[in-house]
């Protein structure tokens, strides 16, 4: 019978590798996302999430790069998986997560969806609600709605840009 402290070694070393392989993941996919890889992005990314060591704040990481080569790659419907996914790990009100959210909502042009997620988030950033001011302006159809809409936050004394907007726009 071994003792138990003969075991620790060999626990090390695998903790250590698996870091190392959880590392090299991160790095793949980052780069992959990077150059537009999208298939290959969600393969490495299913690999580590199968990891025992990544966490949701290692999966914030690459939840951020993989929605954004969404966004660039135009493929809303891995874009929608990975929001579910968010979601399950209780990550969509992220601070890092929520502009990768927006913009894949805006590019689509999915603009009521995008306003519903930021303006139903816990986050009171203003630069998340840019996102969608920027996006309903860009979009003239929509601005007479939206504004419709938020017409009763325009006078909140929490909401200063919103009333920039509103002034800007008549």
């Amino acid at each position: 019978m071994r003792h138990p402290r003969a075991l620790l070694p060999d626990d090390h070393e695998r903790h250590l590798r698996l870091s190392a392989i959880t590392t090299s993941l991160i790095s793949s996919i980052k780069a992959l996302s990077a150059q537009a890889h999208l298939s290959e992005t969600f393969t490495a990314f299913s690999l580590l999430r199968l990891r025992s060591l990544a966490s949701s704040l290692l999966l914030l990481h690459s939840l951020s790069s993989l929605i954004s080569c969404t966004s660039s790659q135009k493929a809303i419907v891995q874009g929608l998986q990975l929001h579910a996914l968010t979601l399950s790990h209780g990550l969509h009100d992220h601070p890092s997560l929520l502009p990768r959210l927006t913009s894949l909502y805006t590019t689509f042009g999915l603009l009521p969806d995008a306003h519903a997620l930021v303006f139903s988030s816990y986050s009171l950033e203003v630069r998340h609600r840019n996102l969608v001011i920027s996006a309903y302006m860009k979009d003239d159809r929509r601005i007479g709605s939206w504004f419709g809409e938020a017409s009763g936050l325009i006078d909140s004394p929490t909401r200063p840009f919103l009333r920039i907007v509103a002034t800007c726009s008549t």
